[in-house]
Protein backbone atom coordinates (compact mmCIF):
# COMPACT_ATOMS: atom_id res chain seq x y z
CA UNK A 1 0.00 0.00 0.00
CA UNK A 2 1.33 3.14 -1.13
CA UNK A 3 1.46 6.23 1.41
CA UNK A 4 -0.86 8.55 -0.42
CA UNK A 5 -4.75 9.07 1.07
CA UNK A 6 -6.40 6.10 -0.82
CA UNK A 7 -10.34 5.47 -0.05
CA UNK A 8 -12.18 2.44 -0.04
CA UNK A 9 -15.66 1.69 -0.77
CA UNK A 10 -17.23 5.42 -1.34
CA UNK A 11 -20.41 4.25 -0.72
CA UNK A 12 -19.90 3.51 2.70
CA UNK A 13 -16.96 3.48 5.15
CA UNK A 14 -13.90 5.93 4.01
CA UNK A 15 -10.45 4.71 5.04
CA UNK A 16 -7.45 7.39 4.15
CA UNK A 17 -3.99 6.43 4.82
CA UNK A 18 -2.69 9.23 7.14
CA UNK A 19 1.25 8.25 8.04
CA UNK A 20 3.62 5.51 9.15
CA UNK A 21 3.89 5.96 12.34
CA UNK A 22 7.13 4.04 12.60
CA UNK A 23 8.72 0.87 11.10
CA UNK A 24 11.28 -0.86 12.28
CA UNK A 25 13.60 -4.45 11.18
CA UNK A 26 14.96 -6.95 13.63
CA UNK A 27 16.90 -9.71 12.19
CA UNK A 28 14.44 -11.27 10.26
CA UNK A 29 11.12 -9.54 11.34
CA UNK A 30 9.77 -6.16 10.53
CA UNK A 31 7.33 -4.20 12.86
CA UNK A 32 5.07 -1.51 11.28
CA UNK A 33 2.35 0.75 12.85
CA UNK A 34 0.61 2.81 10.67
CA UNK A 35 -2.46 5.63 11.33
CA UNK A 36 -4.95 5.93 9.56
CA UNK A 37 -8.15 8.07 9.20
CA UNK A 38 -11.85 6.59 9.06
CA UNK A 39 -14.91 8.47 8.81
CA UNK A 40 -18.76 6.47 8.60
CA UNK A 41 -21.27 7.32 6.55
CA UNK A 42 -25.02 6.81 6.24
CA UNK A 43 -24.59 4.37 3.75
CA UNK A 44 -22.41 1.88 4.72
CA UNK A 45 -21.07 -1.27 4.02
CA UNK A 46 -17.15 -1.89 4.18
CA UNK A 47 -13.84 -1.34 3.03
CA UNK A 48 -11.36 -3.37 2.23
CA UNK A 49 -7.03 -2.56 3.24
CA UNK A 50 -4.39 -4.35 1.91
CA UNK A 51 -1.13 -4.62 4.05
CA UNK A 52 1.94 -5.59 2.51
CA UNK A 53 2.78 -9.03 1.51
CA UNK A 54 3.38 -11.57 4.37
CA UNK A 55 1.57 -9.43 7.14
CA UNK A 56 1.06 -11.27 9.96
CA UNK A 57 0.13 -10.79 13.90
CA UNK A 58 -2.47 -7.72 12.67
CA UNK A 59 -4.00 -5.76 14.91
CA UNK A 60 -6.46 -2.54 14.34
CA UNK A 61 -6.57 -0.65 17.69
CA UNK A 62 -8.51 2.53 18.93
CA UNK A 63 -7.63 2.88 22.86
CA UNK A 64 -9.78 5.62 23.41
CA UNK A 65 -12.95 4.27 21.43
CA UNK A 66 -12.09 0.86 22.76
CA UNK A 67 -11.71 -0.88 19.48
CA UNK A 68 -9.20 -4.26 19.57
CA UNK A 69 -9.68 -6.28 16.48
CA UNK A 70 -7.48 -8.85 15.15
CA UNK A 71 -7.69 -9.64 11.70
CA UNK A 72 -6.17 -13.33 10.37
CA UNK A 73 -6.40 -12.37 6.87
CA UNK A 74 -4.88 -10.06 4.73
CA UNK A 75 -5.98 -8.31 2.97
CA UNK A 76 -9.01 -8.32 5.21
CA UNK A 77 -12.70 -6.33 5.38
CA UNK A 78 -13.69 -3.32 7.87
CA UNK A 79 -17.03 -3.87 8.07
CA UNK A 80 -19.46 -0.91 9.42
CA UNK A 81 -20.78 -3.18 12.24
CA UNK A 82 -17.93 -3.12 14.03
CA UNK A 83 -18.07 0.72 14.71
CA UNK A 84 -21.51 1.81 15.24
CA UNK A 85 -21.55 4.86 16.85
CA UNK A 86 -18.66 6.69 15.93
CA UNK A 87 -18.90 9.29 12.72
CA UNK A 88 -15.12 9.42 12.43
CA UNK A 89 -11.78 8.63 14.74
CA UNK A 90 -8.37 7.59 14.03
CA UNK A 91 -7.08 3.86 13.35
CA UNK A 92 -3.72 2.08 14.43
CA UNK A 93 -2.80 -0.74 13.02
CA UNK A 94 0.31 -2.42 13.61
CA UNK A 95 1.82 -5.84 12.10
CA UNK A 96 4.71 -7.76 11.67
CA UNK A 97 6.54 -8.97 8.68
CA UNK A 98 8.49 -12.42 8.06
CA UNK A 99 10.94 -12.86 6.66
CA UNK A 100 11.80 -9.22 6.13
CA UNK A 101 12.85 -10.33 2.44
CA UNK A 102 9.17 -10.26 1.44
CA UNK A 103 9.04 -7.68 -0.36
CA UNK A 104 10.25 -4.69 1.97
CA UNK A 105 13.71 -4.69 2.69
CA UNK A 106 16.79 -7.15 1.55
CA UNK A 107 20.13 -7.42 2.08
CA UNK A 108 22.68 -8.07 -0.12
CA UNK A 109 25.02 -11.13 -0.10
CA UNK A 110 27.56 -10.16 2.91
CA UNK A 111 31.46 -9.13 1.64
CA UNK A 112 34.37 -9.05 3.52
CA UNK A 113 36.95 -6.75 3.18
CA UNK A 114 40.55 -6.56 5.30
CA UNK A 115 40.96 -8.88 8.07
CA UNK A 116 43.43 -9.82 9.92
CA UNK A 117 44.43 -11.79 13.54
CA UNK A 118 42.94 -8.73 15.05
CA UNK A 119 40.87 -6.39 12.72
CA UNK A 120 37.62 -7.46 10.68
CA UNK A 121 36.07 -4.67 8.15
CA UNK A 122 32.51 -6.49 6.68
CA UNK A 123 30.64 -4.57 3.30
CA UNK A 124 26.79 -4.76 4.09
CA UNK A 125 24.76 -3.70 1.38
CA UNK A 126 20.62 -3.20 2.33
CA UNK A 127 18.62 -1.66 -0.21
CA UNK A 128 14.32 -0.42 0.81
CA UNK A 129 12.00 -2.32 -1.89
CA UNK A 130 9.23 -0.24 -1.27
CA UNK A 131 7.94 2.71 -3.01
CA UNK A 132 8.27 5.04 -0.17
CA UNK A 133 10.31 5.92 2.49
CA UNK A 134 11.13 4.38 5.44
CA UNK A 135 11.97 5.45 8.92
CA UNK A 136 14.15 4.51 11.68
CA UNK A 137 14.84 1.15 10.37
CA UNK A 138 16.44 -1.10 13.00
CA UNK A 139 19.41 -2.88 11.29
CA UNK A 140 21.29 -5.67 12.95
CA UNK A 141 24.32 -8.05 12.51
CA UNK A 142 25.29 -11.46 14.98
CA UNK A 143 28.45 -12.15 16.28
CA UNK A 144 28.99 -15.18 18.25
CA UNK A 145 31.72 -12.74 20.87
CA UNK A 146 31.83 -9.67 22.56
CA UNK A 147 34.02 -7.13 19.87
CA UNK A 148 36.23 -5.48 22.15
CA UNK A 149 35.51 -2.30 19.92
CA UNK A 150 33.76 -1.23 16.63
CA UNK A 151 32.16 1.26 14.27
CA UNK A 152 29.35 1.17 11.54
CA UNK A 153 29.81 3.24 9.08
CA UNK A 154 27.57 4.55 5.93
CA UNK A 155 29.33 4.52 2.17
CA UNK A 156 28.38 8.21 0.77
CA UNK A 157 29.32 10.20 -2.59
CA UNK A 158 30.88 12.60 0.49
CA UNK A 159 32.94 9.52 1.99
CA UNK A 160 32.41 7.48 4.88
CA UNK A 161 29.94 8.77 8.01
CA UNK A 162 30.27 6.98 11.13
CA UNK A 163 26.62 5.96 12.49
CA UNK A 164 26.62 6.87 16.22
CA UNK A 165 23.25 5.48 17.01
CA UNK A 166 25.50 2.10 16.34
CA UNK A 167 25.64 -0.23 20.00
CA UNK A 168 26.04 -3.70 20.91
CA UNK A 169 23.71 -6.05 22.87
CA UNK A 170 24.54 -9.16 24.87
CA UNK A 171 23.19 -12.58 25.54
CA UNK A 172 24.73 -14.76 28.33
CA UNK A 173 24.36 -18.75 29.05
CA UNK A 174 23.93 -19.41 32.76
CA UNK A 175 27.59 -19.33 33.59
CA UNK A 176 28.07 -16.06 32.34
CA UNK A 177 29.45 -16.87 29.15
CA UNK A 178 28.71 -14.46 26.08
CA UNK A 179 26.80 -16.48 23.68
CA UNK A 180 25.95 -13.71 21.00
CA UNK A 181 26.20 -10.07 20.56
CA UNK A 182 23.88 -8.53 18.38
CA UNK A 183 25.47 -5.20 16.59
CA UNK A 184 23.01 -2.83 16.47
CA UNK A 185 22.07 0.62 14.12
CA UNK A 186 18.99 3.00 13.00
CA UNK A 187 18.77 4.66 9.34
CA UNK A 188 16.32 6.18 7.39
CA UNK A 189 15.58 5.06 3.27
CA UNK A 190 14.60 7.04 1.00
CA UNK A 191 11.80 5.09 -1.67
CA UNK A 192 14.19 2.33 -3.53
CA UNK A 193 16.96 3.23 -1.86
CA UNK A 194 19.85 1.12 -1.72
CA UNK A 195 23.01 1.61 1.02
CA UNK A 196 26.30 0.47 1.67
CA UNK A 197 27.41 -0.30 5.39
CA UNK A 198 31.25 -1.10 6.84
CA UNK A 199 30.95 -2.66 9.68
CA UNK A 200 34.33 -2.68 11.51
CA UNK A 201 35.07 -4.44 14.48
CA UNK A 202 38.52 -5.88 16.59
CA UNK A 203 38.39 -9.77 16.88
CA UNK A 204 38.76 -10.64 20.87
CA UNK A 205 42.19 -11.75 22.14
CA UNK A 206 42.44 -15.81 22.01
CA UNK A 207 42.72 -16.57 25.60
CA UNK A 208 42.81 -20.40 26.59
CA UNK A 209 39.60 -21.81 28.09
CA UNK A 210 39.62 -24.12 30.87
CA UNK A 211 38.55 -26.94 29.39
CA UNK A 212 41.63 -26.47 26.46
CA UNK A 213 44.12 -25.82 29.49
CA UNK A 214 43.22 -28.96 31.21
CA UNK A 215 43.40 -31.09 27.97
CA UNK A 216 46.56 -29.50 27.35
CA UNK A 217 48.15 -30.28 31.31
CA UNK A 218 46.67 -33.78 31.05
CA UNK A 219 48.77 -34.40 27.66
CA UNK A 220 51.76 -32.47 29.16
CA UNK A 221 51.81 -34.56 32.31
CA UNK A 222 51.71 -38.01 30.48
CA UNK A 223 54.47 -36.64 28.28
CA UNK A 224 56.58 -35.21 31.30
CA UNK A 225 56.50 -38.59 33.38
CA UNK A 226 56.91 -40.94 30.20
CA UNK A 227 60.29 -39.02 29.72
CA UNK A 228 61.07 -39.14 33.13
CA UNK A 229 59.69 -42.83 34.48
CA UNK A 230 59.11 -44.90 30.92
CA UNK A 231 55.31 -45.36 32.75
CA UNK A 232 53.28 -44.36 29.53
CA UNK A 233 50.19 -42.99 30.98
CA UNK A 234 49.79 -41.28 34.71
CA UNK A 235 46.27 -39.90 33.62
CA UNK A 236 43.89 -41.81 31.13
CA UNK A 237 43.31 -40.14 27.59
CA UNK A 238 39.46 -40.27 27.21
CA UNK A 239 37.50 -38.38 24.48
CA UNK A 240 34.72 -38.84 27.35
CA UNK A 241 36.61 -36.68 29.72
CA UNK A 242 37.26 -33.94 27.12
CA UNK A 243 33.64 -33.68 25.87
CA UNK A 244 32.20 -32.95 29.90
CA UNK A 245 35.04 -30.44 30.37
CA UNK A 246 33.62 -28.65 27.01
CA UNK A 247 29.91 -28.68 28.21
CA UNK A 248 28.56 -26.68 31.21
CA UNK A 249 27.12 -28.39 33.92
CA UNK A 250 23.25 -27.83 33.89
CA UNK A 251 21.91 -29.92 36.84
CA UNK A 252 22.07 -32.12 39.95
CA UNK A 253 22.09 -35.62 37.67
CA UNK A 254 24.23 -33.84 35.27
CA UNK A 255 26.80 -33.27 37.55
CA UNK A 256 26.93 -36.77 39.04
CA UNK A 257 27.17 -37.76 35.59
CA UNK A 258 30.19 -34.96 35.27
CA UNK A 259 31.80 -36.24 38.36
CA UNK A 260 31.59 -40.17 37.46
CA UNK A 261 33.55 -39.37 34.22
CA UNK A 262 36.15 -36.73 35.38
CA UNK A 263 37.33 -39.60 37.88
CA UNK A 264 37.83 -42.18 35.18
CA UNK A 265 41.15 -39.53 34.58
CA UNK A 266 42.66 -41.59 36.97
CA UNK A 267 41.76 -45.26 36.02
CA UNK A 268 45.11 -46.23 34.31
CA UNK A 269 46.70 -49.39 34.20
CA UNK A 270 47.91 -50.19 37.78
CA UNK A 271 51.12 -53.20 37.12
CA UNK A 272 53.62 -49.96 35.20
CA UNK A 273 53.24 -48.11 38.10
CA UNK A 274 53.64 -50.91 40.53
CA UNK A 275 57.12 -52.14 38.73
CA UNK A 276 58.01 -48.26 38.86
CA UNK A 277 57.96 -48.60 42.96
CA UNK A 278 59.46 -51.96 42.47
CA UNK A 279 56.93 -54.22 43.07
CA UNK A 280 57.08 -53.76 47.01
CA UNK A 281 53.68 -52.02 47.54
CA UNK A 282 50.19 -52.88 48.69
CA UNK A 283 48.24 -54.80 45.71
CA UNK A 284 45.06 -52.82 47.00
CA UNK A 285 46.68 -49.79 46.13
CA UNK A 286 44.70 -47.33 43.57
CA UNK A 287 46.50 -45.00 40.86
CA UNK A 288 46.68 -42.03 43.17
CA UNK A 289 47.79 -43.57 46.40
CA UNK A 290 50.97 -45.70 43.93
CA UNK A 291 51.64 -41.65 42.64
CA UNK A 292 51.72 -40.17 46.05
CA UNK A 293 53.65 -42.94 47.11
CA UNK A 294 56.12 -42.20 43.73
CA UNK A 295 56.35 -38.18 44.30
CA UNK A 296 57.45 -39.36 48.16
CA UNK A 297 60.15 -41.54 47.21
CA UNK A 298 61.40 -39.51 44.74
CA UNK A 299 61.45 -36.36 46.61
CA UNK A 300 58.78 -34.17 45.21
CA UNK A 301 56.16 -34.99 46.89
CA UNK A 302 53.06 -31.95 46.62
CA UNK A 303 50.28 -33.56 49.34
CA UNK A 304 47.56 -30.67 48.02
CA UNK A 305 47.47 -32.25 44.62
CA UNK A 306 47.02 -36.26 45.66
CA UNK A 307 44.53 -34.85 48.06
CA UNK A 308 42.16 -32.31 45.69
CA UNK A 309 42.59 -35.41 43.21
CA UNK A 310 41.11 -38.26 45.72
CA UNK A 311 38.58 -35.65 46.99
CA UNK A 312 36.97 -35.76 43.45
CA UNK A 313 37.24 -39.52 43.37
CA UNK A 314 35.24 -39.18 46.74
CA UNK A 315 32.68 -37.02 45.55
CA UNK A 316 31.94 -39.80 42.67
CA UNK A 317 31.91 -42.47 45.14
CA UNK A 318 29.67 -40.80 47.48
CA UNK A 319 26.97 -39.85 44.48
CA UNK A 320 24.17 -41.91 43.16
CA UNK A 321 24.45 -44.19 41.54
CA UNK A 322 27.77 -44.91 42.54
CA UNK A 323 26.69 -45.09 46.68
CA UNK A 324 23.96 -43.22 48.80
CA UNK A 325 24.99 -39.75 50.20
CA UNK A 326 26.73 -39.75 54.11
CA UNK A 327 27.54 -37.14 56.66
CA UNK A 328 30.96 -37.07 54.21
CA UNK A 329 29.44 -35.42 51.42
CA UNK A 330 29.01 -32.20 53.68
CA UNK A 331 32.87 -32.41 54.47
CA UNK A 332 33.80 -32.90 50.56
CA UNK A 333 31.48 -29.73 49.34
CA UNK A 334 33.84 -27.95 52.15
CA UNK A 335 36.70 -28.94 50.42
CA UNK A 336 35.55 -27.22 47.39
CA UNK A 337 34.22 -23.87 49.33
CA UNK A 338 30.37 -25.37 49.15
CA UNK A 339 27.55 -25.54 51.55
CA UNK A 340 24.98 -28.57 51.71
CA UNK A 341 23.42 -28.89 49.53
CA UNK A 342 25.46 -27.24 46.97
CA UNK A 343 24.57 -25.19 43.88
CA UNK A 344 25.96 -27.72 41.39
CA UNK A 345 26.37 -25.50 38.62
CA UNK A 346 29.39 -23.43 41.07
CA UNK A 347 29.79 -26.68 42.43
CA UNK A 348 31.24 -28.54 38.85
CA UNK A 349 32.92 -24.64 37.55
CA UNK A 350 34.46 -25.35 41.15
CA UNK A 351 36.15 -28.67 40.89
CA UNK A 352 37.18 -28.08 37.37
CA UNK A 353 39.17 -24.98 38.32
CA UNK A 354 40.38 -26.81 41.20
CA UNK A 355 41.65 -29.64 38.78
CA UNK A 356 43.43 -26.72 36.39
CA UNK A 357 45.29 -25.58 39.26
CA UNK A 358 46.48 -29.20 40.65
CA UNK A 359 47.22 -29.97 37.24
CA UNK A 360 49.08 -26.85 36.79
CA UNK A 361 51.27 -27.51 39.74
CA UNK A 362 51.55 -31.20 38.93
CA UNK A 363 53.40 -29.74 35.39
CA UNK A 364 55.60 -27.80 37.85
CA UNK A 365 56.58 -30.63 40.06
CA UNK A 366 57.24 -33.10 36.84
CA UNK A 367 59.49 -30.20 35.16
CA UNK A 368 61.60 -29.95 38.33
CA UNK A 369 61.83 -33.67 38.61
CA UNK A 370 62.97 -34.13 35.23
CA UNK A 371 65.83 -31.40 35.47
CA UNK A 372 66.74 -32.86 38.75
CA UNK A 373 66.79 -36.62 37.20
CA UNK A 374 69.85 -38.21 35.57
CA UNK A 375 69.85 -37.50 31.88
Amino acid sequence: MSRQNHFFDAIGMRVAFSTIESERFVIETGYHVWKFNVSTGIKVRNCRIELPAGADDITVANVEKHIDLRPKKNPFILERKEFPYFSSFRLTISFVTRPRLDGVISYVKEETGVTNSRHCIKTITVENKQNYPLERIHLARTLDFEPPSFEVEEVTSKGAEKILTAQVETSKDKMGRITKAVLTWDVNFQARQRKIFHISYDLPREEEGIASAITRLIIHSNLLFKQITGVENIFKDSMLVADILHTPCVSEKDFTTKIGVLSQLFDVPLDPLRKLLGGMVDKEWQSLRLLDEWLKRSSHNDPVIIKTWRKMVEIRNKSPPFHGPDASIIQLCEFFDQKYPPDYVDFWVCIINKLKETLHAFVGVLQNAKEKSPP
